[in-house]
């Protein structure tokens, strides 16, 4: 809204006994390392970290000779209300939370190189977000690099949205794509190109980052590389 020139924005959370045993009583929680989007996945783990980013008009951080490393274009927020801890199945509500990212940015799905995706490791989540990859981005989402750096960190709750966007926007920066570590056979039901366990590198222009959070309470931002 043109109200300030710079910002904070992220998040901290910590391990916590509770949220374990939740996690665990939903059955959601794998006693190994988790694997996203691999057909043997069982699970997620739980991790701890934070991540903090500076926002500001790009104007602004020239002046003070910022290191830049990515733009944000535009967000897509919506809250599916599918049901209290499981994705809406068919992929749906993802493709329109994508849909309203790539509005808001105005660039065409087309012009997305890359995706960090939400990325669990839970056999329902994976999957209808992969189908909601696919809704949004049709064939092409079988050539897209995908990637859940869930898969070292674990789940870190209520940072993982800080996390991950710092993440695509150092990937964007450095052409780097981290990869999904523990991956062990491709899943027929999520049909997208997993970047698996080996960092893949290739230049990038736009990337899409995904956050789905239980009752959908879900996100996405769009960023652009800065040359």
């Amino acid at each position: 809204w043109g109200q300030i020139d710079a910002a904070l924005a992220g998040a901290s959370d910590v391990l916590c006994r509770l949220t374990l045993s939740g996690f665990n009583a939903l059955r959601l929680v794998d006693t190994e390392p988790c694997r996203p989007f691999c057909r043997t996945r069982k699970g997620m783990n739980i991790g701890e970290a934070a991540a903090i980013l500076v926002l500001e008009e790009m104007s602004h951080a020239r002046r003070r000779g910022a290191k830049i490393y990515a733009e944000i274009l535009g967000y897509g927020v919506r809250c599916e209300a599918y049901h209290p801890t499981s994705p809406e199945p068919e992929g749906r509500a993802v493709s329109a939370l994508i849909a309203d990212a790539l509005r808001a940015a105005q660039i065409p799905a087309g012009a997305v190189d890359h995706v960090n995706a939400h990325g669990t490791a839970t056999p329902q989540n994976d999957q209808a977000e992969a189908r909601g990859m696919r809704h949004a981005f049709g064939e092409r989402a079988r050539r897209i690099p995908v990637t859940s750096i869930k898969a070292m960190v674990g789940h870190c709750l209520s940072a993982a949205g800080a996390i991950e966007a710092a993440v695509l926007a150092m990937s964007l920066a450095g052409g780097v794509i981290p990869p999904t570590v523990h991956f062990r056979e491709r899943d027929p039901e999520c049909d997208v190109d997993v970047v698996a366990n080996e960092t893949r590198e290739q230049p990038m222009t736009c990337g899409v980052s995904i956050s789905l959070a239980f009752g959908g309470n879900n996100a996405a931002l769009v960023m652009r590389r800065v040359n």
